[in-house]
């Protein structure tokens, strides 16, 4: 999907941003503010006074100190390592103290003190250094600064290319990767003559070249004579290659100025080798995903030959995976930057391989410029399937600029043999793309003021982009000066006539640029230069659209849209670009084409460049015209800007993009359709009419009545015709809401009269006049700038987002958060008590209070996206926003000039009583009307980002003072207890207050009898489920910035499943380890769920999906869950708090194993079976018990619970205490109500009598088989075979203990498969 923007942003730094940040106090007390003092100390710190500084506010940076051979770091806060960020807000009094680390400007490897290289083994040794990275202080070398100090003679040396791509430590924790040379190196205007390098490649990608790879590396002032590389191939595979630079084989963020490089590089390879080759560069990206960043090759000069050298056993090379430029041969990044070549010229041969360009050969990159560049080299391009060559470029698929480039050498490619790709050939540029305008501006190639003498030949497609002069053109002096406007003071013409460049300009300067409209000069821009930057043309100011023509863009010569990015290196002209407005201002109606045709609404094109688009809403917008056929209109929402073409026959289309799943293809028409757009009555309700379509949109439309509140707009959607009286019938679903509806239309108004069905639903007019509003608003005291705060809850706590509201005198007004702005349109009624609001497409009601300058009502964002807000002006500062009780509708804005507004249940409240006495600090206290509340600031996180809200939270009945076994607390009324930070508490009906203090103890008791006897506690007895039961959890350690180290740590508790004692269960998890704070695991702002005991523990449900039994060991020390949670089988142990021991299951002692016997209280004989799984019968009746891990086995056999005390041998139920006497081992495989003779209606044929017996023997007809118990599953299963041997038979049967019945299930095989079924079989005999 194309950008529907230009990322003008990326490059903002030019090459230096420069950003300043000031924060201001805030005193929202009105009282005098609080202050602290911060103090300046340290080495070398004098006469640097200490600040006073209000709470809140920030402290100033104060000028650097000064320390002989010491570099200045910062300052950091006493006792501490980080540095000191000076937008933190002060909060108490703190001293700073200077951070100082030992200079290392005269170090060796410095700028002061570089390496010095001057003869062969210097350079050998420092290539070979480069390439044993072992140690940090490698590392550092890499990094270095060197200077050649000699000329150098290479001959008969052996050189390897100076910085490698290698992993240190693979595999291991301490894995780091090398990139190579990082440093500077200074040529000092020496040769270093006779480089030879040659390089086998036996697998993966090599590098070749005096330097193999550099990232953010500096090379300047060499000449390499006579360099010879070959690079041989061992094998016609597409994973062994080269990337090969005369200079550099690969460069990242790599600058090059003032290079020569003369010699041959010899490619031995085969046809799948892919290799880029580079006079200067093989390949240059640019690409730092944190900084923006500039890198240039500059005043380079290449004389390389490319050569085919044949393999030693005659075999032919074949460069047809080759990419060859005369300076650069790739660059296919620029990701966050740019890359400009500058002042270069190549001289040598450009031969061979599929991607050829005299300057750059490949570039898929975006924002490369290449500037003042000549090229006089042979330019071959020699893939047979397809070829691109080019005499400056060869290949550019993105957004690049070629600007004031003259060709020389003359261009070929090859005829493609592919049946699906083309050959191309362009004396300036091979394959290219143009500025595309379907759907969004995408831009191309711009080909700026460029020449040459021969056009390029032999491609299936001839690129002519350029001008073309005739062959008797000396490209000299003057020409270039003239035509090319190169500054020929920094150019020499040699004895050949060719272009040599100087040296890149020092010290520092600035160049022109100017901006031309007409034949006047409107305006001159200034761009600075020095010695390390150049400046980049940057975003230009659009000019103003003037008597009906609208400003299009600004362009370079030859009609080209100006570029941002192109680098500024001599005086430069752009020229505005305006389109007649008369040719397309118009109204149109318009189709779409989406699985069908689908209605395009209107669309208004006015002659002052504003848009209007129409259909149920209206989206306002502007547009601009390039004065031929591009359009570039500019939607209010969130379509953005797109493009459109204006087609030879007067239409216009235009595609939009609605998320991933839609693209609609709209044409529009030129009409003369005369109702169309909005049209608002007194009241500010509106009807919008678009091509047979109208809304009536009203804030006393209701047609969900129970979610009045909620429902974001209230509209009702028809159809219209217009007869040619102005007359106005309507039908569709509009017609459903009214009794009868009339309207008549005359000079641009209508007058309405509806009578309503139900006046809930929908209102009655009468004769009520709806027409344009006045856009006009000069003079209003609303027009200006106001402040929006967005109201939220997350996890539980009140959040606020700011945004700014400017209100303009012609109706418009623009929405701004932190990263983007928005325009819409609004309109007034009322005189000016009412404002209504267009913001893309949704209608926002709000009332003006003109003697407080605000304006209260609810902002809609979206289908479901809104809240209620008091829009302050801006000269109040900004909002703090109190949430009254997380209730949005209800809330308390502060301003920092400390002004205070009330809203109630979304009504704005005009003359409460409010009072805060402590001004809203966190944990004062506020109250509104006589109703108490305690103000609370809360920090949330989203996406890592921190956000803050507010709010008042209302005082409970409970506040006080108490007193409970001699230990006194006092409940602040809003579920925290005073000074214990992680001690919490919740209250409950009939005056009830459970308390859980930090020591994790628990008290429930009545605060109203406590209250009335002098805050004495009396304690209402827990249930035996009370307590804290923790799980740890491990988790990621995160460094300061949030980003994962690799590392983890326990935390101890991380997960609480309390029970109160009083019928309430909770599991929550550590939302904030530092302020020790839980929140409900599922979101829920009410932590406790009601529970219910069953034989074995507890069962609760928490929501739908996490329906949890808990069962409880070793004297409820540890709470088991099976399954349950998040749907999930997975088991979960829980520790009690302060329990240390065992975590596993326990296990039933053997002795505990066995058949036991006795008489109830009714003399009724008994008979317990109990196995080591915890299975077994009591009375005959099956179950699954549960052991304690203590002394007691529980069950529960229909409804009734059981507890047998295996310490004891006593079983107790209901009123039951039955002394049991082990009497031997269980016999029973079949429990014994199970057992006897089943019989029941069978479904088939087969169907016999079912016979168990507590041996485990089932008999069924003729058939006797051995079945097996699942005590849980409650179900017997067998197989046996009849007895003459000759069908199979499988009996599944499932015991309901409550019916006392069977569901059988047999199946029976012989010759077939047969079945035969009997749902509910009863026992006929014991």
């Amino acid at each position: 999907m194309k950008n529907k923007r230009i990322a003008l942003s990326i490059l903002a730094i030019a090459l230096v941003a420069c950003i300043a940040c000031m924060a201001v106090a805030c005193n929202e007390k009105g009282n005098d503010p609080k202050t602290y003092t911060v103090t300046f100390s340290g080495e070398s710190v004098s006469g640097i006074s200490a600040q006073t500084v209000e709470e809140g506010a920030c402290a100033q940076r104060p000028q650097d100190p000064q320390r002989d051979g010491y570099d200045f770091k910062g300052w950091a806060e006493e006792g501490q390592s980080e540095l000191f960020d000076f937008a933190t807000p002060i909060t108490k009094d703190i001293i700073l103290v200077a951070v100082w680390e030992e200079s290392d400007s005269n170090k060796p490897g410095s700028k002061n003190n570089p390496y010095l290289i001057g003869t062969a083994d210097d350079l050998a040794d420092f290539a070979d250094r480069l390439n044993h990275i072992e140690t940090e202080e490698d590392e550092q070398y890499a990094k270095s600064y060197f200077k050649l100090v000699a000329d150098i003679d290479m001959d008969g040396m052996k050189y390897v290319s100076a910085g490698q791509l290698t992993t240190l430590n693979e595999g291991e924790e301490n894995e780091k990767t090398i990139y190579g040379f990082s440093g500077n190196f200074d040529g000092n205007g020496h040769t270093i003559s006779n480089l030879t390098i040659t390089r086998n490649i036996r697998s993966g990608i090599v590098y070749v070249g005096m330097f193999g790879y550099c990232t953010r590396a500096t090379i300047t002032n060499l000449t390499l004579e006579d360099v010879c590389y070959l690079v041989v191939s061992g094998a016609d595979k597409n994973d062994i290659g080269a990337y090969v630079g005369g200079l550099v084989a690969f460069g990242n963020l790599t600058n090059i100025t003032n290079v020569k490089v003369s010699g041959e590089i010899k490619l031995s390879l085969c046809a799948s080798n892919p290799a880029h080759v580079g006079g200067i560069a093989g390949g240059l990206n640019v690409y730092d995903k944190d900084t923006a960043y500039i890198a240039h090759v500059q005043n380079c000069v290449s004389e390389v030959k490319t050569v085919a050298e044949a393999f030693e056993d005659g075999d032919a090379s074949v460069l047809d995976s080759v990419v060859n430029g005369g300076i650069v041969g790739a660059t296919s990044s620029t990701s966050n930057g740019a890359l400009a070549i500058l002042n270069c010229v190549s001289n040598g041969s450009v031969e061979g391989g599929e991607w050829v360009g005299g300057i750059v050969g490949y570039a898929s990159c975006s924002r490369m410029s290449v500037i003042n560049c000549i090229n006089y080299a042979r330019v071959k391009a020699t893939n047979k399937e397809t070829s691109y060559a080019g005499g400056i470029v060869g290949y550019s698929s993105n957004d690049n600029t070629i600007m004031d480039c003259v060709n020389v050498g003359r261009v070929t490619a090859t005829r493609a043999t592919s049946n699906i790709y083309k050959s191309f050939a362009g004396a300036i540029a091979g394959y290219t793309i143009e500025d595309d305008y379907d759907g969004y501006y995408s831009a191309g190639i711009a080909i700026v003021n460029c020449y040459y003498k021969t056009a390029a030949t032999t491609a299936d497609k001839i690129n002519a982009t350029g001008t073309k002069v005739g062959t008797e053109v000396e490209f000299d002096a003057d020409w270039l000066a003239q035509n090319v406007k190169w500054d020929m003071n920094d150019w020499s013409i040699d004895g050949n006539g060719k272009a040599v460049p100087g040296k890149r300009l020092v010290g520092e300067g600035s160049y022109k640029i100017s901006l031309v409209s007409g034949s006047s000069v409107v305006k001159e821009e200034t761009r600075e230069y020095d010695e390390d930057k150049f400046a980049i043309v940057g975003v230009l100011e659009a000019e103003k659209n003037e008597n009906g023509k609208l400003f299009f863009d600004w362009e370079f010569e030859d009609g080209v849209r100006y570029r941002y990015y192109v680098p500024v290196i001599k005086d430069m002209t752009v020229t505005a670009r305006f389109g007649d407005a008369s040719k397309v201002a118009h109204v149109y109606t318009g189709t779409g084409e989406y699985h069908g045709t689908v209605d395009g609404g209107v669309l208004v094109l006015k002659e002052d460049g504003t848009l209007m688009w129409v259909n149920s809403t209206v989206v306002n917008g502007k547009y601009t015209y390039n004065g031929d056929d591009v359009l570039m209109l500019e939607f209010y929402n969130t379509i953005g800007e797109i493009s459109g073409r204006v087609n030879s026959n007067g239409t216009i289309s235009m595609m939009v993009e609605y998320g991933m799943s839609a693209t609609v293809e709209y044409t529009f028409t030129k009409s003369d359709l005369t109702v169309f757009g909005e049209y608002f009555n007194e009241d500010g309700d509106s009807l919008t009419f678009s091509d047979g379509n109208v809304t009536l949109n009203c804030n006393k439309i209701s047609l969900n009545a129970d979610k009045v509140a909620e429902t974001y707009s209230r509209t009702i959607k028809g159809t219209y015709e217009i007869g040619a009286d102005g007359n106005i019938t309507f039908g569709g679903a509009i017609k459903d809401y009214f009794t009868s509806m009339s309207a008549s239309y005359a000079d641009d108004a209508i007058t309405v009269t509806f009578v309503s069905k139900d006046e809930s639903k929908a209102p009655s007019y009468e004769n009520s006049v709806f027409g344009r509003p006045s856009s006009d608003f000069r003079g209003k005291p609303y027009v200006g700038s106001f402040s929006l705060s967005y109201l939220g809850i997350s996890s539980n706590k009140a959040t606020q987002n700011d945004y700014t509201l400017i209100f303009k005198e012609d109706g418009s007004f623009v929405y701004k958060t932190k990263y983007s702005e928005s325009i819409g349109a609004y309109y007034s009624f009322k005189n000016d008590s009412l404002i209504k609001i267009n913001y893309e497409g949704y209608y926002s009601t709000f009332y003006y209070y003109p003697e407080e300058n605000v304006f209260f009502g609810r902002w809609n964002s979206g289908t479901t996206a809104y809240t209620y807000a008091v829009l302050t002006n801006k000269s109040e500062g900004a909002q703090t926003v109190y949430l009254i009780d997380f209730d949005t509708k209800s809330f308390v804005a502060v301003t920092e000039t400390g002004k205070v507004y009330y809203v109630k249940d979304a009504q704005f409240i005009q003359d409460a009583n409010i009072v805060a006495s402590d001004g809203f600090e966190d944990g004062s206290r506020v109250t509104i009307d006589g109703k108490a509340y305690i103000a609370k600031k809360y920090v949330t996180y989203n996406n890592d980002k921190e956000l803050l809200g507010h709010g008042l939270e209302t005082i409970g009945a409970e506040e006080g003072t108490y007193t409970y076994n001699g230990k006194t607390f006092t409940l602040n009324g809003i579920g925290e207890i005073a000074d214990d930070a992680k001690g919490h508490y919740w209250t409950y009906e009939n005056n009830f207050v459970v308390v859980m203090f930090s020591d994790r103890t628990i008290i429930g008791f009545d605060y109203s009898q406590a209250q009335a006897n002098g805050g004495q506690v009396t304690l209402v007895a827990p249930d035996k489920y009370q307590g804290i039961w923790c799980e740890d959890k491990i988790v990621k350690v995160l460094d300061k910035n949030l980003n994962d180290t690799g590392e983890t740590r326990l935390v101890k508790g991380y997960y609480l499943f309390i029970l109160d004692g009083y019928g309430h269960a909770a599991y929550v998890y550590l939302s904030d380890e530092e302020k020790h704070e839980y929140r409900d695991n599922w979101g829920q702002a009410n932590i406790w769920r009601t529970f219910t005991e069953t034989s074995t523990g507890i069962h609760v449900e928490f929501n739908g999906s996490n329906i949890v039994d808990f069962v409880f060991y070793y004297d409820m020390n540890v709470a088991y869950v099976k399954k349950g949670f998040n749907g999930h089988d997975k088991e979960k142990f829980l520790y009690k708090y302060g329990y240390t021991g065992t975590m596993e299951l326990p296990k039933l002692p053997t002795s505990a194993v066995g058949s036991y016997t006795g008489t109830e209280s009714s003399g009724t004989a008994v008979v317990l079976n109990l196995k080591q799984d915890l299975t077994g019968t009591y009375k005959g009746n099956p179950f699954v018990a549960v052991y304690d891990g203590v002394k007691n086995v529980s069950f529960t056999i229909s409804s009734i619970k059981y507890l047998f005390d295996v310490t004891t041998n006593i079983i107790s139920y209901g009123s039951e205490n039955v002394s049991l006497t082990r009497v031997g081992d269980v016999t029973e495989v079949i429990p014994e109500a199970i057992c006897g003779t089943w019989s029941g209606t069978w479904e088939g044929k087969g169907g016999n009598d079912i016979i168990l017996e507590s041996n485990g023997t089932l008999k069924f007809g003729n058939v006797t088989c051995a079945a097996t118990f699942d005590a849980e599953k409650f179900t017997i299963t067998a197989v046996g075979t009849s007895t003459d041997g000759s069908t199979t038979f499988t009996f599944e049967l499932t015991y309901n203990s409550d019916t006392k019945t069977i569901n059988a299930k047999v199946t029976y095989v012989d010759d077939e498969t047969r079945y035969t079924n009997c749902p509910s079989l009863s026992k006929v005999t014991e």
